[in-house]
């Protein structure tokens, strides 16, 4: 097509192994990818069927190899009706299927709702809900946590405007029912989530606006009361894009800054279990 999707895998030296490309005939997007516990690749991303603007949540699953098992397209009413379907973040759920967060346009190039999908192993939708939040809703990462439930971050703008944005975090029970939400009260973006071993939140992104954005760890109880967050970089650009717990129980970002350089350069932070950066 226009544009599809691909994958490629390395050897540990990142010479390439395979690489296959996945699409139709459209503007093929993908967002998110995981490594399955049977070994597979599931990505989610963006179908684009080449009617004008009607897109739908996409769901490929590859073997370990990358020959594609199943490729699924799911639409709400609103994506039957032209409007647009983006998905965002898939994680692999207690009982090998999946959770998916994606956005909803609710109008014609208009407001964007929250989509959570709950999919069984064979990518068919168990069950889906919709959260309103703001009028551009971005649900960045999603997980199942510990006890079953599930958590959604992201952030949300009034115009479209990354620079206008709010994140925040919603929890719900092992159905999608709303148990708390969070809104973190600040120009910020979210990016990635994960639970850490204590069964706390650690989400990472940036905060600022414009020009002037630093990269963001926010660290929160399994409540959504926030326990601390920090912020790292320079006098200009700086975000993380995701965050991983290390084995001594501090945190890794990478991410881009543009406070050190004349161009972009690849941001790597690493922290104690307090955010603290590690010299």
């Amino acid at each position: 097509g226009d544009h599809d999707i691909w994958i490629a895998k390395t050897n540990e030296n990142g010479s390439e192994e395979w690489f296959n490309d996945f699409g139709g005939t459209g503007i093929d997007k993908g967002s998110d990818m995981i490594i399955t516990s049977d070994g597979s690749i599931v990505v989610i991303g963006t179908y684009n069927t080449q009617v004008p603007r009607e897109s739908d949540l996409w769901i490929l699953k590859s073997s370990s190899t990358g020959n594609e098992e199943w490729s699924i397209t799911i639409a709400s009413d609103n994506g039957t009706n032209g409007l647009v379907e983006n998905g965002y973040s898939i994680s692999e759920t207690s009982d090998n299927g999946y959770i998916i967060s994606a956005s909803i346009e609710t109008d014609y190039q208009g407001p964007t709702d929250v989509w959570l999908i709950n999919a069984d192993s064979n990518g068919d939708t168990s069950w889906s809900t919709t959260f309103d939040i703001d009028i551009f809703d971005h649900p960045e990462a999603v997980l199942q946590t510990i006890d079953g439930g599930f958590a959604i971050a992201g952030y949300s703008a009034v115009n479209g405007d990354d620079s206008t944005g709010t994140s925040w975090i919603i929890k719900t029970d092992e159905s999608g029912q709303q148990i708390w939400m969070q809104d973190l009260n600040s120009v910020s973006v979210i990016h990635s989530m994960i639970e850490t071993q204590e069964g706390d939140l650690l989400l990472t992104g940036g905060k600022g606006s414009d020009s002037d954005i630093q990269a963001w760890l926010i660290k929160t109880s399994s409540n959504g009361d926030v326990l601390w967050e920090r912020t790292y970089g320079g006098d200009d650009y700086d975000i993380s894009i995701s965050v991983g717990q290390a084995s001594d129980n501090g945190f890794v970002m990478v991410g881009t800054t543009n406070s050190y350089d004349t161009e972009s350069d690849v941001l790597h932070i690493k922290t104690d279990p307090s955010g603290n950066v590690i010299p």
